[in-house]
This record gives structure tokens, C-alpha cells and sequence, in this order.
């Protein structure tokens, strides 16, 4: 009485699907199919379960009548699956989104983000100063090749060329020493840069990595954030590990 209600009076969808993309037609014809399973394998229950294939049938009857349609009719379902796996779809993604949301809410994201901070501010200055020592280095050692270059290739003595660099010889502007020197200092800056870098990211860096990845209230945000990073940072040490050697090896030399 109350399908045919909802049916007749209350016009609702006769082919929902349910999470495993059933539709109300099958489970009539499932629940059909064991009450006549049970009728035919249990004794004494005989009356009851004839009493549920009467119902289970005149269900499965009521939901023909009204365009009731099985999970397997793909002509007729193809399209309502579709649009029900699609709501899924993003159903499951607003939980996830709703699960973020909660997460970025608490206090650890606001401890995962205070941290990175103070990270970046250690980090920063010598990051800039290692940046704008590989920078000058480059520059210097084009300039020193370009000159060589220069003086012995007859076909790169332009007349406006040659007096230039001759003028930037004679008033010690340009020297190759003076580019020696420079590029020694910035040498020496590269690597107490790199040595800083390295020392703040394996006495800090690492070891608060390590500890959020760890944690389970941590774990996420960490992987949300930082995608790969741990990854690059090892990267990044394999780097600034050869930026170093020269230094290293300087201060084995007796």
C-alpha cells in the first residue's frame, strides 16, 4: 500500500539507484528470489515466506506498471547511472573538501604554517646571498673568457671594441686579477653560504620534516603544503654539498 501511495499519489522516481547502482526493481526481485530459497530449503517457515513472494511479486508488479526498470536495462538507465555516478563523484569530493576545510580550522595548520615562516626567515638571506654569489660568479668568468678571447682572435678586434677594452685596461677598471679577486671573494661567499644553508636544513629543516610526517595530525597538511618537498630538499643538498667541496678540500690542505 505504501509503494503504490508514493507511486500513484506521491509521483516518486521508480528507478533510484542506491549505492551499488541498484534500483528498486532489483531488490524486489532479490528479496523474491531468497524468500523462495527459504521456502523451498527451511521447514516451518513455509507460511511466512509464501507470504513475502506474494508481496515481493506484487511490489515487483506495482513498479512495472509505473515504468519500474532493472540495473541491467542500459537503453533505459544508461543516462540516470551516468548523472548517479557523477553525483557521487562530487558528493565524495565536497566530504574531502568539508574534511579540508575542518583541518586547515585547526590549530596544527596554524603550527605547520608559523613553522614554515620561521624557516623561510632563516633560510632567506643566505639563499639570497648564495643566489647572487653563483650569479656574480658566472658573470666574472665570462667576462675573463670573453677577454681572452678577445685579444687573441683577430676577427673579434673591432676598432670601437679594441679601444674599449684598452681604455678599461689602462685605467684598472677591468684587470684579469681584478677579476681573479673578485671571483675569489665570491667564491668564499658561495660556500659559507651553502655551508649555512646545509647546517639550518639538517639541524632544523629535516628534523621538523621528519617529526610532522610522522604525526598524524600533521601528516597531511605537510603532503597538502609540500608537495615533493622532501624530495627537492635532498636535491637541494646534493647541490649545495658540491658548492662546499672546494672549501672542504681547502681546509684538509696542510
Amino acid at each position: 500500500e505504501t509503494c503504490a501511495f508514493l507511486l500513484r499519489e506521491g509521483k516518486v522516481d521508480p528507478n533510484p539507484l542506491d549505492r551499488f547502482l541498484h534500483t528498486p526493481l532489483d531488490d524486489a526481485i532479490r528479496h523474491g528470489h531468497k524468500a523462495t530459497q527459504l521456502h523451498s530449503n527451511v521447514q516451518g517457515i513455509q507460511p511466512r515466506c509464501a507470504f513475502l513472494q506474494r508481496l515481493t511479486k506484487d511490489v515487483a508488479e506495482l513498479l512495472i506498471k509505473f515504468k519500474g526498470r532493472p540495473s541491467t536495462d542500459d537503453e533505459y538507465l544508461s543516462t540516470v547511472r551516468d548523472e548517479f555516478l557523477k553525483q557521487m563523484e562530487e558528493e565524495k569530493a565536497r566530504k574531502d573538501t568539508d574534511k579540508l576545510d575542518k583541518e586547515l580550522k585547526t590549530h596544527k595548520f596554524s603550527e605547520v604554517l608559523e613553522r614554515l615562516a620561521r624557516l623561510r626567515s632563516d633560510l632567506e638571506d643566505d639563499v639570497y646571498q648564495f643566489m647572487t654569489s653563483a650569479a656574480n660568479i658566472r658573470y666574472e668568468l665570462c667576462r675573463i673568457l670573453h677577454m681572452n678571447m678577445f685579444l687573441h682572435d683577430e676577427s673579434s678586434r673591432t676598432r670601437a671594441g679594441w679601444d674599449r677594452l684598452t681604455q678599461q685596461l689602462d685605467d684598472h677598471s677591468l684587470t684579469t686579477q681584478k677579476l681573479a679577486d673578485l671571483l675569489e671573494r665570491d667564491l668564499r661567499q658561495l660556500d659559507s653560504s651553502a655551508s649555512r644553508i646545509l647546517k639550518t636544513i639538517s639541524g632544523d629543516v629535516f628534523p621538523w620534516l621528519n617529526s610532522a610526517c610522522n604525526n598524524f595530525h600533521t601528516r597531511g597538511l605537510v603532503l597538502l603544503l609540500l608537495p615533493n618537498f622532501s624530495d627537492h630538499l635532498s636535491k637541494l643538498v646534493v647541490v649545495l654539498n658540491h658548492a662546499t667541496w672546494r672549501q672542504r678540500n681547502q681546509s684538509h690542505k696542510p
